[in-house]
């Protein structure tokens, strides 16, 4: 251990690749790692963590680089830390996690509730039902509604990581709302690998409109907040739901991935664009300035230019306020594999541009929507460079707003006054606090 590195007994750091559900899951194991007296180490506090927990993501090579490039950089700049790695890159690639010499432990899923015994902070043999829930921040905090997926997207590598959809009963999940609630927190963001599907393996079964509609009945005040969903989960009674309780908020991403018929019988999606279109164009009737985003994949094997410009339609007809565009590339380990991957490089990029460019004037006309009225704004913390705070409105548009640190953690009006970085992607709205 140098001079100037100091660790601090039982203190920890958790560093977050992917989606929704990773955060979950990483709030529950900082939830257990509390229970024993384990405490947050900043990033930035000068003072190495005698346990630094990276919890990956495998969705995209990408992302498996991202977070060995991470663990490397982690362990130059805490030597003495002991680096323990889980998510679904360890089930997907244990192997290449295990083989690095920076690595103290790997843990898979299936044992993240176990952690402190992992870590060597609690000796009892058991792991607990329920996980300790974090209660570091006061904002929003995500509750993992189910985990897995029986979709089998022929890109996806996630229902081989995280196994068949499994959905968490409700008589687990209202204690957990509760804490949150008793805690403070503002917003409760759901989430699940698949979450449209909630409920579809429990007996009696269920529906995702049932498990909100007991949330709701907790707390008057408590705000519900969708994570990403499949088009099969829009379903009737969810969007009778949405348009008639204003306490879930209004933003909704429903992934999209083509506009082409071909492409998303290819994909395996079980679903025709036409079917798209009409759901998500009474998904956004259902409430006014209803946020609204998606993914898409651009140059998957057999994307004919046709195929393309079909996609690219289908986006300008849509009240999208955001999009988030990737080009294909194989995933190894996936059924899409099998597809010569024939749409060349500058191709993928020239869609990927346009589809992105389509994506900048969409949200740049949502914003402006928005201009000159209130709206409810989470502000979560503040940007070092220009000392505004900054948080996420109803609809999930970022907002920068001046103010003391005692608006911070608070849902507030906000009088949205313009937009700043239109050509840019980070752009935002410039408020005044009411």
């Amino acid at each position: 251990m140098s001079k100037q590195e100091q660790i601090l007994p039982k203190s920890f750091q958790t560093h977050t690749f992917g989606c929704k559900v990773n955060y979950a899951d990483s709030m529950h194991m900082e939830g257990s790692l509390r229970s024993v007296g384990g405490y947050d180490v900043p990033v930035d506090s000068g003072v190495s963590p005698e346990t630094i927990v990276v919890n990956t993501c495998t969705v995209t090579q990408a992302a498996d680089r991202q977070a060995r490039s991470l663990i490397r950089k982690l362990s130059r700049k805490h030597p003495s830390s002991k680096i323990v790695v889980t998510g679904c890159s360890v089930v997907h690639e244990a192997e290449k996690y295990q083989n690095m010499t920076q690595v103290h432990r790997v843990v898979p899923i299936v044992k993240q509730s176990s952690l402190p015994q992992i870590v060597g902070w609690e000796d009892v043999e058991h792991q607990n039902p329920m996980p300790v829930l974090a209660d570091s921040k006061r904002t929003r905090a995500n509750i993992k509604l189910q985990d897995g997926c029986n979709a089998y997207c022929s890109f996806c590598i996630l229902p081989y990581i995280r196994g068949r959809s499994k959905s968490i009963p409700l008589s687990e999940l209202l204690p957990q709302v509760q804490h949150f609630i008793s805690q403070g927190h503002v917003e409760i963001v759901t989430t699940g690998t698949h979450i449209g599907a909630y409920g579809r393996d429990l007996d009696p079964r269920l529906r995702l409109s049932d498990a909100l509609k007991a949330f709701l009945s907790l707390d008057k005040d408590i705000r519900l907040r969708i994570s990403s969903i499949e088009p099969s989960g829009i379903t009737p009674d969810l969007v009778a739901l949405v348009q008639q309780e204003d306490r879930i908020r209004p933003h909704f991403h429903v992934p999209m991935q083509s506009g082409s018929d071909f492409i998303l019988k290819r994909m395996n999606r079980k679903y025709k664009a036409s079917s798209y279109h009409q759901k998500i164009s009474r998904l956004a009737r259902s409430r006014s300035f209803m946020g609204l985003g998606s993914d898409v994949i651009v140059g998957f094997p057999g994307e004919s230019v046709d195929d393309f410009e079909q996609t690219r339609s289908m986006i300008e007809q849509l009240p999208f306020t955001y999009l988030h565009v990737f080009p294909y590339s194989e995933r190894p380990g996936t059924k899409s594999v099998q597809f010569k991957d024939d749409v060349a490089p500058q191709e993928k990029k020239r869609r990927v541009n346009i589809l992105r460019d389509l994506s900048a004037q969409k949200q740049k006309v949502f914003l402006q929507s928005l201009l000159g009225r209130s709206h409810k704004v989470l502000f979560e913390k503040r940007k070092d460079h220009d000392g505004l705070l900054i948080g996420r409105s109803e609809h999930y548009a970022v907002v920068k707003a001046k103010g003391n640190d005692r608006l911070m953690e608070r849902e507030l009006e906000v009088k949205f006054v313009s937009i700043q970085n239109e050509a840019s992607d980070s752009m935002h709205i410039i408020g005044e606090v009411l």
